[in-house]
């Protein structure tokens, strides 16, 4: 009989060296994301802390900024689109070189 399992559950030492790496790995994503959005043209920047940040619908938004919700759906599609590449180049790349190991 091995000591260590007789203490030690070996599936939950897996289980948790598996949920450090995923946090660890969420919380520079979370800091990636916080970079691009720096990156970002400062219209689309505002309107994405007034969406997520302050959780404003279109509709808000729009008054806030004298335009129509129309404006604010396109604009804020434009800026997510840009931080989707923004990722992608970063952590896709990550990503490929995850599969080629």
């Amino acid at each position: 009989m091995d000591v260590d399992s007789v203490f030690i559950n070996e599936e939950d030492v897996v289980v948790s060296s598996t949920n450090v790496e995923h946090q660890v790995e969420s919380n520079l994503l979370e800091e990636s994301i916080g970079q691009y959005l720096d990156q970002l043209k400062p219209e689309y920047k505002l309107l994405i802390e007034y969406r997520w940040k302050h959780s404003l619908t279109y509709r808000e938004i729009a008054e806030l900024l004298n335009t129509r919700e129309e404006i604010v759906k396109q604009r804020l599609f434009r800026a997510r689109e840009s931080v989707k590449k923004m990722l992608y180049r970063e952590w896709g790349e990550l990503d490929e070189q995850r599969k080629i190991r």
